[in-house]
């Protein structure tokens, strides 16, 4: 239980982050935090899209997942409650500007492959796993696909903002933000996952 309290806190505070400040290097900074708060406890994924690359690489069960998945999105929403109660805006991301749906979700996919790779490599192979650095690497690579692809690569956050806009308007989930900001990150988790084990073959699981 404590390792779902954990994902939410976390998610929670990534949200605010983004929510409230929108600038990549903040929002890194704040990923490095709660990763090295929760590192030990539920591996401080914070995101589905590294949850399902996770589970893929045999590091979490399917039930463990899922579960990560809904306290994330659950803990997202929190988060854009908040940033509703301090700002009285509802957040909602938006697809990079002058930028096709097609090419917004390749943006998505790619750079949440980038971000699930690095955590694959430094958080669960053996020559990276336990160092002291973990959490600096991933946050600043979260700032870094974030600062280039200008977007949440997070499909929790998503989630969250689509459920905060729902409560409060009644909003319709668009076709942007179910392919690009929900579907798009997971299948770039999951592409990081096949590529990871491609390239080392004899890590294995």
């Amino acid at each position: 239980m404590r390792q779902y309290v954990m994902e939410l806190i976390g998610t929670f505070f990534l949200t605010l982050a983004v929510s409230i400040t929108g600038v990549p290097m903040a929002v890194g900074l704040m990923f490095m935090a709660m990763y090295y708060i929760g590192e030990g406890v539920s591996g401080g994924y914070y995101n589905p899209a590294l949850a399902v690359a996770a589970w893929m690489r045999g590091v979490l069960a399917v039930e463990e997942m899922l579960i990560y998945t809904g306290v994330q999105s659950i803990g997202a929403f929190f988060g854009v409650w908040l940033f509703r109660a301090l700002t009285n805006n509802v957040f909602m991301p938006d697809v990079m500007a002058d930028l096709s749906m097609g090419m917004a979700i390749l943006v998505e996919v790619l750079m949440a492959a980038v971000l699930a790779l690095v955590l694959l490599t430094v958080a669960t192979s053996k020559d990276y796993k336990g160092s002291v650095v973990n959490g600096a690497v991933i946050g600043l690579t979260l700032a870094a696909v974030l600062l280039v692809g200008q977007s949440i690569v997070n499909p929790a956050i998503a989630v969250g903002a689509y459920l905060g806009q729902l409560f409060v308007d009644g909003g319709a989930l668009s076709r942007e933000l179910l392919f690009v900001y929900i579907c798009a990150p997971l299948v770039g988790g999951a592409l990081a996952a096949l590529t990871y084990d491609y390239l080392h073959p004899s890590k294995g699981k």
